[in-house]
Formats: C-alpha cells, structure tokens, sequence
C-alpha cells in the first residue's frame, strides 16, 4: 500500500462499500493513463479496505479507445470493468457485488 489518500469518483455504500471509477479519455493515450492509475488505486484500496469491492465504469462512445486486452490485470484482480452504454450490466454487477 502507497499510503496515498485516494478519493474515487464515487462511493456506493450499502451493505457492501463500493469504491467506482468512472474513465472518461479523448485519446488512445489518456485512455492508457487513466486505465493505469485506475489499475494502481484499486489494488491500493483493495489492500488497505479488503471488503471493498471496486469498479471501473468506462465512457464507451469513443469505441476505439477501450478494448477487453487493455483490461486483463483488471479481470485477473476481480476488478470489474463495465461499459456505460450497458446500463443494465452495470445495475445487475453493482447489486451482485
């Protein structure tokens, strides 16, 4: 753990803490930036809260700038990567978690 203070685009608190990440990129290159950090403050979180459970919600109307390879780390981590054009996806992961 880093011990840096992050602050995710927002939490879900029910029974369960949801930290969610929203990315948002206008180039293939920010795209990578985002997706990276995101990568670095899940397993950061994970491991300071291990009851939280994270998500990445990626803007999917720039289709060329997200693919599932550019994800692998996140899937191998449990790290759920959803797309915001699959609205109910994203509400049946969010209730599932």
């Amino acid at each position: 753990m880093s011990g840096k203070d992050y602050k995710p685009d927002f939490y879900i608190n029910s029974d369960k803490s949801i930290a969610v990440q929203a990315l948002s990129a206008n180039s293939k290159s920010y795209a990578e930036v985002l997706r990276d950090s995101t990568f670095y403050i899940f397993n950061d979180l994970k491991l300071a809260e291990q009851k939280l459970q994270t998500v990445a919600i990626l803007d999917d109307e720039e289709t060329n700038l997200w693919s599932d390879v550019d994800f692998t780390l996140f899937k191998a981590n449990n790290f759920p990567v959803l797309y915001w054009t699959q609205q109910e996806e994203i509400a049946e992961t969010l209730n599932r978690l």
